[in-house]
């Protein structure tokens, strides 16, 4: 077993300071390694990448008996850029940031809207191993598995060989199913079945996934079977197809038309 114990590890959510499975996932870390914890100080779940440039971040420290917290008014992308820009852990950078856990899935699209994929995202843009974790069931379904997951990840420091500007985006199933351990599976494209309804004048979103119908070998279809799904994303969202197709285009026009 690799000694865990000198490892410094950021924790991070969108679900704010009041999130019991985030404070539950770094308590656990705080067993074996040097944890900070640092996330909005309010809900900020559907948030993405977005960040706060335009005024001044609000910047809260607490300390409880294993871990400091700090709590930004931002977004989850804030709290992991103030967190690693002012070396908020043990005066360096982080050695492997983990988002989550979330409530909820966050694979397939759900991945582009989530702020927790947002926060292991950041990690990733700085260079620092990352790791969004989520479930999908909202209750809590498997959360002391993927807590052991985490765990495990962090003592046997499988995230020290990640790809550099890649992220891992980690979804574990509901427990309707039997549990059938790790896979590895692509990110599902296929979009919600999103549509509004009216109530009291106002425009509700509504809308689902089929993640049974999902195609086989993507992550949606794998949470629907009962498999924990390790997606690997990248920073690089350059298509490499319709970048040699355009290649092949004439799309110079004259300065003085």
């Amino acid at each position: 077993m690799v000694d865990s114990s000198k490892l410094k590890i950021l924790v991070t959510n969108d679900d704010g300071i009041q999130s019991e499975f985030m404070l539950k996932l770094a308590h656990a870390l705080s067993e074996i390694c040097d944890v900070t914890v640092a996330v909005p100080d309010s809900q900020k779940s559907g948030i993405s990448h977005a960040f706060t440039g335009a005024v001044g971040l609000k910047v809260s420290k607490f300390d409880c008996k294993k871990f400091p917290i700090y709590t930004v008014s931002g977004t989850p992308v804030d709290a992991v850029k103030f967190a690693i820009s002012e070396k908020l852990c043990g005066g360096t950078e982080p050695d492997f940031v983990i988002s989550g856990v979330n409530p909820g899935e966050n694979s397939g699209i759900s991945s582009i809207y989530s702020g927790t994929v947002g926060g292991a995202r950041e990690g990733a843009l700085w260079g620092i191993p990352s790791m969004a974790l989520s479930l999908r069931g909202v209750k809590g379904d498997l959360l002391d598995t993927a807590i052991e997951f985490a765990k495990m990840v962090v003592a046997r420091k499988l995230f020290a060989e990640m790809t550099p500007s890649t992220f891992w985006n980690v979804n574990f199933p509901k427990s309707n199913v039997p549990y059938k351990g790790v896979t590895f599976a692509s990110m599902t494209i296929k979009m919600f079945t999103d549509h509004y309804e009216v109530r009291d004048g106002l425009h509700y979103l509504e809308g689902d996934k089929d993640f049974a119908g999902s195609p086989v070998g993507t992550d949606d279809k794998a949470l629907s079977e009962g498999y924990a799904v390790i997606t690997p994303h990248q920073i690089d969202q350059t298509s490499a197809t319709e970048l040699e197709r355009l290649k092949k285009l004439n799309l110079n026009v004259n300065k003085d038309a």
